[in-house]
This record gives C-alpha cells, sequence and structure tokens, in this order.
C-alpha cells in the first residue's frame, strides 16, 4: 500500500512482524491504581473541544460492566460499573472536532489502562486506526496493533503507554479508533487516551495509490 504526501511517496508494507512497526508501547504494572492520573490533553476527553463524538459497534456491558461511554471520561474506576468488558472483538470510533483546528491534529501519544483481579481479563490487546480530514469513508490507516499478555503481572492494574514512530502518518488526524481484539474471557478495559495537538500546518495531500 502507497500514499503520496506532497512529492513523496512512502510504501508501507504492513505484513507479519512489521504490524507493530507504528505504535512503540511501554508496559507497567504499578500496585497503586489510584497513583494514576488522567491526562487533560487527552484528544478524546469526554466534554472536551476536541472531541466531537464516539460511538461503538458493541456497548461493552457484558456481565454489569458500565461499557464504552467510561473509557474516556478522565475518572478511572476500578469498579465494574466504570469499565468496559466484552467477550466479542468491537471497535470504538472518536471523532475529533474540525470546526476550530481544521487540519486535524498531530497524535503524540496514547494510553490504555486495565484493571482486573484476574490476570486473564486485563490483556491489551487492540488495534489502532486512524483518519484524515478530508479522507473518504473506509480510507482509515492502520497505524499498529499492542499485544500484551499479562497472565504473568502480580498487580490488578495494567497500562500501557505508547509512542508512534512514524510521526508523518500521524498529522492531520480527525478519527481515532480502537479495535478490540476478542479473548476468551474478555478484558475489564478501565480508560483510554490519546494525547496530541492541533495540526499547525499542512503536510502535504495524502492520497491512497492502490
Amino acid at each position: 500500500m502507497k500514499w503520496r504526501i506532497g512529492s513523496m511517496v512512502i510504501v508501507l508494507c504492513i505484513l507479519g512482524s512489521m504490524l507493530q512497526a507504528g505504535i512503540v508501547a511501554t508496559t507497567s504494572n504499578p500496585s497503586d491504581f489510584w497513583a494514576l492520573t488522567s491526562s487533560p490533553n487527552s484528544l478524546i476527553l469526554e466534554g472536551s473541544s476536541t472531541l466531537l463524538s464516539k460511538s461503538s459497534t458493541d456497548p461493552a456491558t457484558a456481565y454489569g460492566f458500565g461499557g464504552y461511554e467510561q473509557l474516556n471520561n478522565g475518572t478511572f474506576s476500578p469498579l465494574a460499573s466504570g469499565q468496559a468488558l466484552t467477550e466479542g472483538t468491537y471497535q470504538i470510533t472518536y471523532i475529533l472536532d474540525t470546526s476550530v483546528n481544521t487540519l486535524g491534529y498531530d497524535l503524540a501519544s496514547l494510553r490504555s489502562i486495565l484493571y482486573y483481579g484476574d490476570a486473564g481479563r486485563r490483556n491489551h490487546v487492540y488495534e489502532v486506526w486512524i483518519g484524515y480530514v478530508g479522507g473518504a469513508v473506509g480510507t482509515d490507516v492502520f497505524l499498529g496493533n499492542v499485544y500484551w499478555d499479562t497472565s504473568s503481572t502480580l498487580n490488578a492494574t495494567t497500562v500501557v503507554d505508547a509512542t508512534f514512530d512514524a510521526a508523518i502518518l500521524t498529522t492531520g488526524v480527525d478519527v481515532i479508533q480502537f479495535s478490540i481484539g476478542k479473548v476468551v474471557y474478555g478484558n475489564a478495559y478501565t480508560a483510554l487516551e490519546v494525547v496530541g495537538t492541533a495540526t499547525l500546518s499542512p503536510q502535504g495531500t495524502l492520497v491512497i495509490i492502490q
């Protein structure tokens, strides 16, 4: 697959082990859940001027869990009512507001937090897809995936902090989608954050060449 940006053509081979090329993840297993703090700069924070809307293909409310709407509210909760869990695959899509920041946003980092007493339900398994300002429906770009099997972790809290190693692909963004992977017992997601800033200058015209 190729993307033409200005006069430069970038060729991305999304094959095998290269699936994780766009995301550099750091994992942690903190003992104190309450020491975690939310980022006020998250582009998908509920009530912020940068988030226009959100949706999901599954409410993720299995077994009395609160659902996907709890994941970007800036409040971390170890209770089921403040988490999202489902045993199937589902997507959460965040549409960013470009009415003021018309060029979209530059993504800097993302964070996912899970909490559960059973290590089998605190795995981080998801893909990240992004869309660009002016992009046609169905042309979202695969940014990378996160897979962390936490079966050997001791503490109930697991955290992934990630940055992106392909900055030219993370500018001018107006759609962020998490595609949550299927696991046998489901995973108890507690929070999702994406930190970034407004795009200040265009990087060129993005054209997908098939």
